[in-house]
């Protein structure tokens, strides 16, 4: 069975031109990066249907997993052709869970420790990297929540995060599983959490 992937595109501009760049009749190159998201339910099962999905997605510059289901030394061990494990967030105890990011090798990126700090096992599991795509400032974070996870606990890590963008002055791009309730009885309260967010973030930008 195929992947049902969650994918974006980023498009940034730069002056002159090279092979992988779109030229515009403004002499100015577009080059697209596409970042994607998986929910892999144990990555070591899911390396073949990876990079396959990698190769039909040939502008993906940037892969975000959940539900990775290894420990620090087993995801170092699992590679994916042209990609390299950037951040990653794993359960200590426990099974399942966990997050990654992995980048083509041509990108430069660093973990961005004070978002992948805000982790909190079976709550808010996150991993993060800063990259820098021409002149473009990017924060990339990969998050799952679990489904029994506290949906409370979850919208404050988010904002947390929010904050980051603020300070850093980076465009935030997140990818991940959340599973949030959208039964009837659950959506004003979600939707109440979802406003203050966009409030916050409004009034302090």
């Amino acid at each position: 069975m195929a992947f049902r992937c969650n994918c974006i595109e980023v498009f940034c501009q730069k002056e002159g031109a090279n092979s992988t760049n779109r030229p515009s009749k403004t002499g100015i190159h577009t080059q697209t990066i596409s970042i994607i998201h998986q929910n892999v339910q144990s990555l070591g099962n899911s390396i073949d249907k990876l990079e396959q999905l990698l190769l039909d997605n040939p502008d993906c510059s940037i892969l975000c997993i959940t539900e990775h289901w290894n420990s620090k030394e087993q995801i170092c061990q699992l590679g994916l052709k042209n990609f390299k494990l950037a951040a990653s967030m794993c359960r200590e105890i426990g099974k399942h869970g966990g997050s990654a990011i992995f980048l083509k090798n041509n990108i430069n990126a660093k973990e961005c420790e004070f978002i992948s700090n805000l982790s909190t096992f079976g709550e808010f599991e996150c991993s993060a990297i800063q990259c820098e795509v021409n002149k473009l400032k990017m924060i990339i974070v990969s998050v799952y929540r679990p489904p029994n996870g506290s949906i409370e606990v979850f919208f404050e890590k988010l904002e947390c995060l929010l904050f980051e963008k603020i300070e850093s002055n980076s465009t935030i791009f997140l990818g991940g599983d959340f599973n949030i309730e959208m039964k009837e009885d659950n959506v004003t309260k979600n939707r109440k959490n979802t406003q203050e967010l966009n409030n916050s973030d409004s009034n302090d930008s």
